[in-house]
């Protein structure tokens, strides 16, 4: 039985080889092992590989369906509780990032209010200064909509 094994090992190499896949990828049915063991040649092995008399296992590969499932339920905010966590509050969101988009968000609609209402172009000018001055908005002046709804 070893001298059967050490045989079919030599036809192993071969045909990862020729099938470029690891030796621990090639199966060797025990039914041909006489056929085997008799012809040594390469090209026998190609034969036996397109017959599929020698077999050559799948590769197995790394799922993504855990990984599109866990970003499906992130997005839906799942998986962001206080246990999941490993930075601080200013490592996982810069508050320079998050007051831009506040200001930009702020003009936009400054910008939308000024075409729509004709009354409000007179003030226009004096609230977009207040908004664009940083200290006017630390001051917390202009905080929100609401806030500029609510003063003029």
């Amino acid at each position: 039985m070893e001298i059967m094994t050490k045989k079919l090992s030599i036809w192993k190499r071969l045909a990862s080889k020729l099938s470029n896949h690891g030796i621990r990828k090639i199966k060797l049915p025990i039914e041909n092992s006489n056929r085997l063991i008799l012809n040594k040649r390469r090209h026998i092995v190609k034969k036996f590989l397109k017959k599929k008399i020698i077999i050559v296992k799948k590769f197995k590969g790394v799922s993504s369906l855990r990984y599109k499932i866990n970003k499906k339920k992130k997005g839906m905010g799942r998986k962001r509780g206080l246990g999941k966590r490993k930075g601080t509050k200013k490592a996982r969101k810069h508050p320079r990032n998050i007051w831009i988009k506040k200001i930009r968000l702020l003009r936009l609609y400054l910008k939308k209010k000024r075409y729509d209402d004709k009354t409000f172009g007179s003030y226009y000018k004096k609230i977009y200064k207040k908004v664009n001055i940083q200290l006017q908005v630390k001051r917390k002046l202009f905080l929100n909509k609401k806030k500029i709804n609510r003063i003029y």
